[in-house]
């Protein structure tokens, strides 16, 4: 049981204050000795989140003992509410968010008031609660102080609550005066607010400027190592360059959902729909009511949706079923079967994988991969194409022999 001996810890309360306003001179406190080590445990967690150090952070928090001041643990549970939120676990982040309000407003710190409101929106703003999050603006607005940080920080907000009511005139505005800020931002806010542009290129469907605002994000710190720009990348470039969908494991190794999502969509890439079917089991089974069954999604405006639908028609048939079908064939019947039967673009990888049984590994593969091509090409007079990595028919001019 949480028990507040100190009515009022006032050298923790300013060293939160000033990591909020005044970062430089911050670091003292961790030599201030009214400080306990856990209030000193919490400043350093400001810090870690502050270089996206999610994983130490998270570990940090969850080895500490409870403190006996319930002010640390509701500091504890607002750094791990924004760190479940930014790892994509919305209902881990929404029960320790929503602890928060009730003991900080118990001290007469505005400043306080004002973070623990604000990242309760950024919450439901993610989980799509559009009246929770008027409630929590509402609440925010109320403890704003006249501060330029403060004006930003209530503009995102605003721009947050635009996007999910689709007011897209109002988003348009916002947008642009965050836009004009954003010399005086901090790099985690100047992300937010290219988060939050980015989401409203991407209701409007304009995905190649979605990826002109991804390039933008990688220029900040540490973003263009997280998993989140792994997994923006990947299917961006899929989806607007048309580039085969590469995963690897160890790039998300605290987001398990967003690789089991990639892995949905490189599954169905190379037709193997059974693998694509264990996956997205695994990301209905996380949140059944946004990932349906059948391969159908609650939001159908997000870059998973939009890459569901590119290969929609490979759940008409799997690999399994192409490898049976030509398995007495010749390779020319298998390419030519492969190439009619799909409307995207297909790697070479995937090809070589398919016709012979393996990766496609040096230079050698590369020109026996080629040298087949140009069979097919002249055999079933096919104008195949081959740009980005990937094989694909020229419709304006395809024959089917």
């Amino acid at each position: 049981m949480v028990i507040e001996s100190r009515t009022y810890p006032k050298a923790f309360i300013r060293s939160l204050i000033m990591f909020h306003h005044n970062l430089r001179n911050t670091e003292k406190f961790f030599n201030d000795k009214r400080m306990t080590l856990e209030e000193k445990t919490v400043l350093k967690g400001w810090f870690l989140l502050r270089k996206n150090k999610l994983v130490e952070l998270q570990e940090m928090i969850l080895s500490m003992s409870s403190s006996q001041y319930e002010l640390v643990e509701s500091q504890k549970n607002l750094l791990l509410g924004i760190t479940y939120n930014n790892l994509g676990q919305m209902n881990e982040a929404r029960s320790c968010l929503e602890a928060v309000p009730e003991i900080v407003l118990k001290y007469p710190i505005r400043s306080l008031h004002f973070i623990a409101f604000y990242n309760l929106c950024v919450c439901y703003y993610n989980q799509k609660d559009a009246v929770k999050l008027a409630q929590a603006v509402s609440k925010m607005e109320a403890f704003s102080q006249d501060s330029a940080r403060h004006l930003i920080m209530q503009r995102q907000c605003l721009l947050m609550n635009a996007l999910l009511n689709e007011d897209n005139e109002r988003a348009m505005r916002l947008i642009a005066q965050l836009d004009s800020d954003l010399d005086k931002m901090s790099e985690s806010m100047k992300l937010g607010h290219l988060y939050d542009k980015f989401n409203f290129l991407l209701l409007q469907n304009k995905l190649k400027d979605c990826l002109d605002c991804l390039w933008q994000m990688k220029k900040i710190r540490s973003f263009n190592s997280s998993e989140n720009y792994n997994y923006l990348k990947g299917l961006l470039e899929l989806l607007v360059l048309d580039r085969p969908l590469y995963i690897y494991s160890q790039q998300f190794k605290m987001n398990h959902q967003l690789f089991y999502q990639l892995k949905v969509i490189q599954s169905l890439q190379s037709m193997d729909i059974k693998v694509a079917e264990i996956y997205w089991s695994k990301l209905h089974k996380l949140d059944p009511s946004t990932y349906l069954e059948h391969f159908q999604l609650k939001d159908q405006k997000s870059l998973l949706a939009y890459a569901l639908t590119k290969f929609k028609n490979h759940l008409t048939f799997n690999r399994e079923d192409i490898d049976q079908k030509y398995q007495e064939g010749s390779k020319e019947k298998l390419l030519f079967g492969l190439l009619t039967q799909t409307s995207h673009p297909i790697s070479k990888e995937i090809i070589h994988q398919l016709l012979w049984k393996k990766n496609l590994m040096d230079k050698q593969d590369m020109v026996k991969l080629k040298k087949l091509v140009s069979r097919v090409r002249s055999l079933y007079k096919l104008d195949i194409k081959y740009k980005n990595g990937c094989y694909f028919l020229n419709e304006a001019k395809h024959c089917v022999a």
